[in-house]
């Protein structure tokens, strides 16, 4: 028989705590190093589906040829200062990887699997940006009335279109580098068909 297993936002709060310290220990006696961008992150400009996920592929390079050793990601880069709006809960990133020459590039860190830019290295770093909103759709579905879901609606679907720019954080052995973003602007299509899942390679 199955387990019906109920979390309470305390309790994912301190489940997602919990998994980014430990990812943090993953790299606790490797040395530090230090990771430069290779410039800023672009997003074109392009229509989004209204009724579920799309999604967007952004790359940029990182260099560690000033780094005292190899770099390790410790988590998945995530968009930061994406201005006043309620956007944040509907882009979001989700799968990456590390690619050098093409090829994903994997490391051991304290004897774990890890995105790895080597010292010496230039590197891309593959972040899936995924918009989701079909979950603006169920929040207007879930509101009290009809006007109070099209209001959630159009205020959500409002921030997402007022995107201009934002940061990308890549945490890694060291520190973290903060890149900046610029948007194209995302246009919401009522008929857009959605986005088949892109799954990055992981090569190990």
């Amino acid at each position: 028989m199955k387990k019906i297993v109920r979390l309470t936002e305390s309790d994912l709060t301190r489940i997602v705590r919990r998994v980014m310290n430990e990812s943090r220990l993953l790299t606790e006696g490797v040395p530090n190093t230090t990771l430069t961008s290779g410039g800023d992150i672009a997003v074109a400009a392009r229509t989004v589906c209204m009724k579920g996920n799309d999604y967007i592929m952004v790359s940029f390079i990182v260099d560690n040829t000033a780094g005292a050793a190899d770099a390790y990601l410790t988590q998945t880069p995530y968009m930061s200062n994406m201005g006043s709006g309620n956007s944040k809960p509907f882009i979001q990133t989700g799968q990456y990887n590390v690619t050098i020459g093409g090829k994903p590039s994997w490391g051991q860190a304290d004897e774990q699997n890890s995105p790895k830019i080597p010292k010496g290295k230039k590197a891309t770093v593959n972040v899936i940006i995924a918009t989701n909103t079909n979950s603006i759709n169920n929040q207007r579905n879930g509101a009290a009335t009809p006007t109070e879901g099209n209001k959630i609606a159009t205020d959500y679907f409002t921030s997402i279109r007022n995107i201009k720019t934002a940061t990308m954080n890549v945490r890694y052995n060291g520190a973290l580098l903060v890149i900046p973003m610029t948007f194209g602007g995302f246009t919401i299509g009522s008929t857009t068909a959605c986005d088949a899942v892109i799954t990055l390679p992981k090569g190990f």
